[in-house]
């Protein structure tokens, strides 16, 4: 086996071990002796640990060249815990990421990364979408919903609202 490939085997096992079997302390054998970055990757694991149940990682691509290996991934999971002061709302949570590691002597040195966490929060409904306003919508007779629509939205002379060019307008 390559480095490129035991490399790439070392990431695999990472994910597959710390987030979908929860084994968090193969940290510690995966990084370098006495990594600081090792204590902090194991914190964050067990802050999201309890936050998610039915976890799937799904490595979408997996890129070696020498020491370094990039990953991009998509985590799966329903949210069924509370996660930094958010209460849990049992939707399916949605995280997509992209990993550099950088290995040394087989352990990886450092590891960088950037998560769309702020798609998360939006997904799961915890924070609002910017430029987004709940409006009520017709969806039969009689019967209306509340759905977010672009804040362009405003009051027309009729006193109704305007839905730009998609949709129809609703007498307030």
């Amino acid at each position: 086996m390559t480095d490129n490939e035991a490399n790439k085997a070392a990431v695999e096992r990472y994910f597959n071990e710390v987030y979908v079997r929860g084994n968090i302390e193969f940290v510690r054998e995966l990084f370098v002796p006495g990594s600081l970055l090792a204590g902090a990757i194991e914190s964050g694991a067990r802050t999201m640990q309890p936050a998610y149940s039915d976890l799937q990682v799904t490595i979408e691509d997996l890129i070696a060249e020498g020491d370094n290996v990039v990953a991009r991934v998509t985590f799966t999971a329903t949210h069924s815990g509370p996660l930094l002061g958010y209460p849990a709302t049992g939707k399916q949570a949605v995280l997509t990421a992209l990993y550099l590691f950088k290995f040394a002597d087989g352990r990886i040195r450092t590891m960088m990364f950037e998560a769309n966490f702020y798609g998360l929060l939006v997904n799961l409904g915890l924070i609002p979408i910017p430029g987004v306003q709940d409006t009520l919508i017709p969806v039969g007779p009689g019967v209306r919903t509340l759905s977010a629509l672009p804040s362009r939205t405003a009051p027309t002379e009729q006193g109704s609202r305007s839905m730009g060019t998609k949709g129809r307008a609703i007498s307030e």
